[in-house]
């Protein structure tokens, strides 16, 4: 069965676990097809960074306040006909719920891996989430609704353009 291209939303928000490769997904279809960008984690308050560095999960309210910048801060940037990307891990279905009744042009994938590969891609950064906190952070992460895009993200550029190409109809 041949699926119809999407029509190109206003905002595309790519979660999923860390170490998935969202803001490699997000840096490689934002370059290749003029898109705007936007890393949330650039904005996570401080509760959140002090939870991070203390190997903590987040609180409902962090992340209810949290939710609460992101959406401000898509409606502040976004602009013009050209599709922002937003990367953000939005464990949780009750948030992307929120952006969605709040920010209507919104549209999720999830991006996914072979958990594996997801925590090969955490040692090799070497950064604040490593595979022992990703792996507590597990329990709060909720799947993506049915019918919801889903891209395996293996690290097959070809592949994931050739995906989003499919799914929106680009050239």
């Amino acid at each position: 069965m041949h699926q119809q291209p999407s029509a190109l939303p206003e905002v595309i928000f790519l979660y999923g676990l860390a170490g998935a490769g969202k803001s490699f997904v997000g840096d490689l279809v934002s370059h290749v097809f003029g898109w705007d960008l936007y890393h949330a984690d650039q904005d996570l308050t401080p509760k959140m960074r002090q939870a991070i560095a203390e190997k903590r999960l987040f609180t409902p309210e962090m992340r209810d306040e949290y939710f609460q910048i992101i959406a401000k801060k898509i409606r502040a940037i976004k602009r013009g006909a050209v599709p922002l990307v937003v990367t953000q891990a939005a464990y949780k279905r009750q948030h992307r719920d929120y952006l969605r009744q709040t920010l209507p042009s919104v549209e999720f994938v999830c991006i996914s891996a072979p958990l594996e590969l997801i925590v090969e891609r955490l040692r090799q950064r070497g950064d604040f989430v490593c595979p022992d906190y990703a792996h507590s952070m597990l329990v709060n992460f909720e799947p993506p609704l049915a019918g919801e895009k889903v891209l395996v993200n293996q690290s097959d550029q070809a592949a994931i353009l050739d995906q989003f190409r499919y799914w929106y109809g680009l050239p």
